[in-house]
């Protein structure tokens, strides 16, 4: 990419523009999910509205059709929106020209400029201004930058109504479609930064698109009150492209990869190190492409699998080559600055080596990606398809920490029947401190007034951000003598509701403990997140000497999409945490070995020592050996097998937890 061409540079994204309505950020029953049919009735939408020739001339514009098209207001009321249409020079082809409904970023309108470069590359395009607003233009509009083109207010004044503009969005596709110059059955949503969050809801309400192309922007933003936070992302019912660049200031990887989880229709990503984040993502090479990919038939940019981490090296399959992977990279940050738009990325050749891309993950890497390219990278870098950014499990832990988990993985594949431990020499009684948190592998994190907090995900196989672990919960209210030592003051809760993103809370203690109280009827991170009350027993307990039922009741909550990122805790967040969060990362193919060492981080918490052969104490070992007689191939099979025969989980429980936990790597092992 030539970096040295100047743009203006348009920060596109104003996530709290003046007049933008603001919602809760949870859905009915305290999920983040909602149904887009509560705000969208798409069979009134999907008939092509009236409209009228544009009246205004300083909004005409030579070789577009300017018009007001009949649409929705505020709150349900009637109102026109401005919109140009246009059609390409060149003769129509059999069945009518494709068609691209090119949906603007924060600030901007409808731009002849970007309309014009569309048509050239054979599109009918249909271009709107959802600002409430029309363009005036003047007589170099083809070659003016996006400040020269002027806007003017209509009737009521500019607005971001985002329950509307989708709506005249949808009308606007209608409208498209309805044109006798257009295939109906090729058209294709183009969203830039703003417009981009617009189609991630879009694609839940309308699935006449051939494809949507999603430029910069469309991630889940579970602390964000709007609309436009991701929460319709569940629903989305056509293939979705992404072109993401690493450093944009209006979103953050994790939000990125968060987004790519919970999308079902993603088609596959770009992303690319400091992309310009301005209307001139129109130009982009790989947003025209994919765009006729999903409209003509042409050749998709490069696909990657979801990428699998194992021993140091990152590596992903090629699922389509596009023209031809020529070389790939892979990416890394060292940096686990929150302000990521701050990180600094570097870059490195990775292998090709017949169907997949591969590389040895650099000392320090805090998060990776791998990038595989044709054999013309783009003037932006941008004909490529990358995997997801990938979280390096926790970027906060110790080098105690990290030295205990390298010793492990090698001693205990010498000793499956967990005989010896070597936890306590590593941990040396002591808890991690936040001054010892350096970039590692451990996905600890910190939460004021709550211990041994971290993310299960991460261990190979596992997504990341779905099921974090730890100690109770214990609201302010109720500390007393005979409650736990730490109460979750207020910055915790917050913690644990906007950057994790708790939707759920899996209370494993028993009904009468003290902490607990006797009538707990909610969490103690507010009305709004799920509880989830399953006291348990622990360790040889799901054999049959306790309650194995119990468990398997425990285990089928997380068959269920909606629960997630769920907090999963008893007391301390060790022995009945310990079992239950053993048993769901060894379903998940999570070898028993990492499944292990799991249980024992334990030990660096203030809960204190858990090693696997303390048999004198808790039996751990033995519920690692007992597993090991039940049938099946894989460990993963007999904990299968388990859950079955003994839990009470039918296989449709399984293979729904395996589908919302385990990456797609995992998946096709």
């Amino acid at each position: 990419m030539n970096m040295s061409v100047k743009y203006a540079m348009f920060f596109c994204l104003a996530f709290f523009w003046p007049g933008a309505e603001v919602f809760s950020a949870v859905g009915p029953g305290g999920g983040f999910r909602e149904d887009p049919e509560k705000y969208w009735n798409f069979r009134e939408l999907e008939k092509a509205p009236q409209w009228r020739a544009n009246p205004f001339p300083d909004s005409d514009c030579q070789g577009l059709k300017a018009m007001l098209v009949k649409g929705k207001g505020p709150k349900g009321t009637e109102a026109e929106f401005f919109a140009y249409f246009a059609l390409p020079v060149t003769p129509a082809p059999a069945g009518g020209y494709p068609a691209a409904l090119l949906v603007h970023g924060g600030g901007g309108t409808a731009y002849p400029r970007y309309i014009r470069k569309w048509t050239d590359e054979g599109f009918a395009v249909m271009a709107l201004d959802w600002y409430n607003q029309r363009p005036v233009v003047s007589n170099d509009v083809f070659k003016a930058s996006e400040t020269a083109v002027g806007r003017a207010e209509l009737p009521g004044g500019k607005r971001n109504d985002i329950v509307a503009n989708v709506a005249n969005m949808t009308l606007a596709h209608s409208l498209l479609r309805s044109m006798p110059e257009v295939n109906a059955r090729k058209t294709v949503f183009v969203g830039l930064s703003w417009g981009s969050w617009y189609g991630s809801i879009v694609s839940a309400v309308d699935p006449r698109y051939a494809g949507m192309v999603q430029i910069y922007c469309g991630m889940v933003t579970r602390r964000n009150g709007s609309l436009i936070n991701g929460r319709f992302l569940h629903a989305a019912k056509n293939p979705m492209w992404w072109f993401v660049n690493t450093n944009d200031r209006n979103i953050t990887p994790e939000s990125a990869a968060d987004a790519w989880l919970e999308c079902p229709r993603v088609a596959g990503k770009t992303i690319v190190n400091r992309l310009p984040h301005s209307h001139v993502g129109f130009d982009f090479q790989g947003c025209v492409r994919m765009a006729k990919h999903f409209v003509c038939g042409e050749l998709s940019l490069p696909v990657l699998s979801d990428a699998k981490v194992v021993d140091g090296r990152i590596s992903a399959r090629i699922v389509k080559p596009g023209k031809g992977v020529d070389h790939a990279k892979i990416a890394w940050t060292e940096s686990a600055d929150p302000v990521s738009w701050k990180r600094e990325w570097k870059y490195a050749p990775a292998k090709v080596d017949g169907g997949s891309v591969w590389a040895e993950i650099p000392a320090g890497a805090a998060m990776v990606y791998l990038a595989a390219y044709e054999r013309d990278e783009g003037r932006f870098s941008d004909l490529c398809g990358t995997t997801s950014f990938v979280e390096l499990q926790g970027a906060k832990t110790s080098n105690a920490v990290d030295a205990f988990v390298a010793a492990a993985r090698k001693e205990y594949a010498k000793d499956p029947d967990c005989r010896t431990s070597i936890v306590s020499r590593h941990a040396q009684g002591q808890a991690v401190k936040n001054a010892d948190k350096v970039p590692g592998i451990v996905g600890w994190e910190e939460i004021e007034g709550v211990s041994n907090v971290r993310d299960i995900g991460g261990w190979t196989g596992l997504r990341p951000r779905r099921v974090y672990r730890g100690a109770e919960l214990v609201p302010p209210q109720k500390k007393n003598g005979e409650c736990a030592k730490a109460c979750i003051s207020a910055e915790g809760r917050r913690n644990m509701r906007e950057r994790l993103g708790i939707r759920s809370d899996m209370d494993l203690r028993a009904a009468n403990s003290a902490a607990r109280g006797k009538f707990v009827s909610e969490s103690a991170l507010g009305k709004d997140v799920m509880l989830l009350s399953h006291p348990l027993g622990s360790y040889m307990d799901i054999y049959g000497y306790g309650k194995p039922l119990d468990f398997g009741k425990a285990l089928k909550e997380f068959a269920r999409p909606e629960i997630y990122p769920v907090y999963v805790h008893c007391a301390g967040g060790a022995d009945r945490t310990g079992t239950l969060c053993f048993l769901l990362e060894t379903l998940c193919g999570v070898s028993p070995v990492d499944a292990t060492i799991d249980y024992e981080l334990t030990s660096f918490s203030a809960v204190g020592h858990r090693g696997r052969s303390r048999e004198s104490v808790q039996p751990f070992a033995l519920v690692v050996r007992t597993m090991n007689t039940f049938p099946g191939r894989t460990f993963a099979d007999k904990v299968a097998y388990w859950a079955e025969k003994v839990a009470g989980l039918t296989p449709a429980d399984i293979a729904a937890i395996r589908r919302n936990l385990m990456t797609e790597a995992k998946k096709h092992e």
